[in-house]
């Protein structure tokens, strides 16, 4: 088998102070290097302010993408953010690879920052285990599993 090409995603997590966080996402391949940098109000998954950024890519008109990033700014990564962050980046105005970039980043910020709140000692494996059932609820396969006694926690993962 020949490997054609590869396409990289990069998703860094920072601590602005107590009340939010910066999530910066990147994706590079042969014809693209996009990044984007929103910053999210915690516990509340509230995003704050949102930019992207397209430093190499394959259309003179890519760009205007960027200006779509203030839409993202006030939704709520628990209550609105999916179906919202469809409607703006999916379809003949919108980015696919932008949609997945801010998937990555900001879907995996609920999965990062809780999981940080045990490790700091600011929530108990069993509050987190609580959050999962209710705030979570039918997120994923595993949520849905776990809250009808169907799945347990691996050993490994909960020495977080």
């Amino acid at each position: 088998m020949e490997k054609l090409y590869s396409r990289q995603f990069n998703v860094d997590f920072f601590e602005k102070d107590e009340n939010n966080w910066i999530i910066q996402s990147k994706l590079i391949d042969d014809t693209h290097i996009i990044s984007t940098e929103v910053e999210v109000a915690v516990p509340e998954m509230i995003i704050r302010d949102a930019k992207i950024h397209f430093e190499k890519y394959p259309l003179s008109v890519c760009p205007k993408i960027e200006e779509k990033a203030k839409k993202l700014i006030g939704l709520n990564l628990f209550k609105n953010y999916q179906w919202n962050s469809l409607m703006i980046f999916l379809g003949s105005k919108g980015c696919g690879n932008v949609l997945s970039i801010l998937g990555l980043g900001l879907q995996s910020l609920i999965y990062t920052y809780y999981p940080h709140q045990i490790k700091i000692g600011k929530m108990t494996t069993e509050e987190w285990d609580k959050f999962m059932i209710t705030k979570l609820k039918r997120k994923c396969l595993g949520h849905t599993l776990f809250e009808k006694n169907q799945a347990e926690w691996c050993e490994n993962i909960r020495k977080v």
